[in-house]
Formats: C-alpha cells, structure tokens, sequence
C-alpha cells in the first residue's frame, strides 16, 4: 500500500491537487488575518472589496467558490493594510 502525501494527493491527482493545496494555503491565511482583526463580515467586505455573502463564505471554508487568482487577490489586499 502506497503513503498519500495529504488529503488533497488523496481525493485529487495532478493539476487539481496542486490547484486546490494554494487555494486551501489561500484560505487558511484570510481567514486567520480577518479573525485576528476581531472585524465584522460588513467591515472585512470593505476592506477587501468583497461582498459579505464572499466573505462569509471564506469564513466558512466554502473553497469551491473561490480561485486562487480571487484569493490571491483578497489576501493582497489585506497585506496592503497593514
């Protein structure tokens, strides 16, 4: 029996698994950058201009809805500020 490497290897090979490992990266750091500021859903959507539907949904790891280019993106805009 082969080792996975992780829960992406696991469900996804190839590109997908590549692709969905940086959104999941992605994720991971908004969501700890926008809970650190102890804002709410209407004052993150504005400081990443977004909607707050988008940001709840990034709050609530719905990563299927999101690109990396989109999260790249909102995670650019939190880094800028700083």
């Amino acid at each position: 029996m082969s080792e996975i490497g992780d829960v992406w290897d696991a469900l996804y090979s190839g590109p997908t698994s590549v692709d969905l490992r940086a959104r999941s990266d992605l994720m991971i750091l908004i969501q700890e950058r926008l809970t650190s500021r102890a804002i709410s859903v209407e004052q993150a959507a504005r400081l990443v201009k977004v909607d707050p539907a988008a940001v709840s949904d990034l709050l609530s790891g719905k990563i299927d809805l999101f690109t990396a280019e989109e999260l790249r993106s909102i995670l650019g805009k939190l880094l800028d500020d700083q």
